[in-house]
């Protein structure tokens, strides 16, 4: 089929996991989205990742709320097949699945706002030896992890579990 490139976001949907998305096979591309306002109980008030691919090179993430990962969550766990997100565009090696979009990049993603009951204000990552997550340009700000252990650094990322890449590209949009 083809990509999601819209989501209306004018509700408040509650369930224990993925707010607006709960991706849990296949492969995600969403250009020129934005979810907000999003409110789960469990993990990513924006976007849950289980398995699969998920692409958001413009993606906003704003407002939304969870126990775990404000905007976003990754949970591998034994089951896990593949997980690889990425959020931003990777000048250098074009993802070809935007290229068949015709994806012309101009704003890096804006994830701001969201807040975190325990961890990860912004994004959780629980990750394994099959999961990689990469970041390669973020406007983030106003994030915010509420949990009894969570520390200042986990307004942003909390990442647990062992063996996964996470990479971020030191050149962020201010």
């Amino acid at each position: 089929g083809s990509p999601l490139n819209k989501i209306n976001t004018d509700y408040i949907y509650i369930e224990p996991n993925g707010g607006a998305i709960n991706l849990g096979a296949g492969t995600l591309a969403l250009t020129n989205a934005t979810i907000r306002d999003y409110t789960v109980s469990g993990l990513g008030g924006g976007i849950y990742v289980k398995d699969g691919t998920a692409i958001l090179p413009d993606i906003k993430l704003l407002n939304n709320k969870a126990g775990y990962g404000g905007a976003i969550a990754v949970d591998a766990n034994e089951r896990t097949e593949n997980i690889d997100v990425t959020i931003g565009y990777d000048v250098a090696n074009p993802d070809s699945i935007l290229q068949a979009l015709n994806y012309s990049h101009s704003d890096c993603p804006q994830i701001s706002g969201n807040i975190a009951d325990e961890e990860g204000g912004a994004i959780y990552y629980n990750a394994n030896e099959k999961t990689s997550f990469k970041i390669y340009c973020l406007n983030e700000e106003n994030n915010t992890a509420n949990g009894e252990f969570a520390f200042h650094e986990s307004d942003f990322i909390k990442t647990t579990g062992k063996e996964g890449i996470f990479l971020l590209e030191p050149k962020h949009d201010n």
